[in-house]
């Protein structure tokens, strides 16, 4: 048993190597392409006749077998449309659809795909097929769209249906495999699918005696020239939590299954996103000394707190998901700011909160400044906002039928404006009381 296992450890290693160096060959050399085109090949006959000859399948070396020659019967004569299964399936062709399109929107932008072993795992096919060719996009530097990639292999399918035909797919491997030995354009796939049908028509026999070894380290050698160390780096120093994803998904693929570590990616995706969404971010605004500038305090250490001012960024839509967080969160700065200028003695006049980020908002992000405006000015405080968008703008001025909620002293479109306008008002004021 073991010499067996050194047998094919040794063989897979040794076609691996060879297949390396042809395709360096061919890319050192362009006009040796037929080097790694025909490599695989070369590697399938030649192992095919050593194990023959030397009748290695009795020795531990497993082998393809006898397979059946010839290609599948029609099967359109199969289609039924009666029956009791009839309904559920035009039931479950409808959602898998709706869902499928929003799968695909999210491979698109960059998302993969679901797992076979999922209820919805039936999606995960299309899925991982477009996800492999948004790889083999970004090597040769051209763009998959996914909606057209989803009607493709759609449209593939039904065809291939009425004819017994596999499920039509974009398989990492073959991909991979097909990739390496130079293909440039859907004309290999032409050129495959007629070899392919000549093989199952007259050469099937002569695959008898091939070793699953050598299909396998085509596949390895054709795979390991995918791996991009540059890029996984980059993606280190840019984001830790995506390269937490890429590790997920990539030891995933090769310890699981392909469906299995995409299906892990796209969790924690998901789950980054919903985080995104649900806890937005919000920073503290200052001065930048010398201008009307205003900066993230904690990016731009040069820039100031303006005393009596609480400036506030929010940069994320505000709806259901996230009103009570943002709610709480505002609250919070104010106490910490209270609490700090305590000991310098001075009190906060005006929280200013920039919404130009604020793309949209819901009636319980409407609600939410209502009942944030009232407990600052609980607190001797007014509650000011800066630029709010279109969208946003429109549905807090219908939410304020009183009118007291966006006064033109409340609402200006830069920061800039807001304190030098309030800073006048404030100084006014003193100035009258002490006349």
């Amino acid at each position: 048993m073991k010499e067996s296992i050194h047998c094919c450890a040794r063989l897979t290693l040794g076609i691996c190597i060879d297949l390396g160096v042809c395709a360096m060959q061919s890319m050192k050399r362009p006009k040796l392409f037929w080097v790694s085109a025909g490599a695989p090949l070369v590697s399938v006959i030649l192992s095919t006749l050593l194990v023959f000859a030397f009748k290695a399948q009795h020795h531990g070396i497993s082998i393809i077998g006898k397979l059946q020659e010839g290609l599948n019967p029609p099967s359109w004569n199969m289609l039924q449309f009666r029956g009791s299964h009839l309904g559920l399936s035009i039931k479950t062709g409808l959602v898998t659809g709706i869902i499928s399109l929003t799968i695909i929107e999210q491979v698109n932008k960059g998302g993969k795909s679901l797992s076979y072993r999922t209820p919805l795992g039936i999606l995960a096919w299309p899925g991982e097929g477009i996800a492999v060719g948004r790889t083999f996009a970004a090597l040769k530097n051209y763009k998959v769209d996914g909606n057209k990639e989803m009607m493709a292999i759609g449209l593939m399918n039904m065809v291939g249906s009425s004819t017994s035909c596999y499920i039509t797919t974009g398989a990492f491997s073959r991909s991979a495999v097909n990739h390496n030995a130079g293909a440039k354009s859907a004309v290999s796939n032409i050129v495959m699918s007629i070899t392919v049908m000549v093989t199952l028509l007259f050469l099937m026999p002569l695959f008898q005696y091939t070793p699953n070894v050598v299909l396998g380290a085509i596949i390895v050698s054709a795979v390991v020239g995918l791996i991009d160390i540059p890029a996984a780096c980059q993606i280190w120093k840019i984001d830790k939590f995506d390269f937490i994803v890429m590790l997920c998904a990539f030891f995933g693929v090769i310890f699981i299954s392909v469906q299995d570590g995409l299906a892990m990616a796209v969790g924690m995706s998901i789950f980054k996103i919903l985080q995104q969404i649900t806890r937005p971010k919000t920073v503290m605004l200052g001065n930048i000394p010398g201008t009307d500038i205003f900066r993230d305090l904690h990016h731009y250490k040069e820039s100031m707190k303006i005393p009596g001012f609480l400036i506030l960024s929010i940069e994320a839509p505000i709806n259901f998901a996230n009103s009570t967080y943002l709610n709480e969160r505002i609250l919070r700065w104010i106490e910490e700011y209270e609490a700090e200028d305590h000991k310098k003695q001075s009190s906060l006049q005006f929280v200013v909160l920039v919404m130009s980020a604020v793309s949209a908002i819901d009636t319980s992000g409407v609600s939410i400044f209502k009942e944030l405006k009232k407990t600052v000015e609980k607190k001797g405080a007014e509650l000011v906002l800066v630029n709010p968008l279109g969208e946003v703008m429109e549905k807090l001025q219908k939410s304020d039928e009183a009118g007291d909620f966006l006064r033109p002293d409340c609402l200006f479109l830069t920061v800039g404006e807001a304190v030098a306008t309030l800073t006048a008002t404030i100084k006014s004021q003193v100035s009258n009381h002490v006349v």
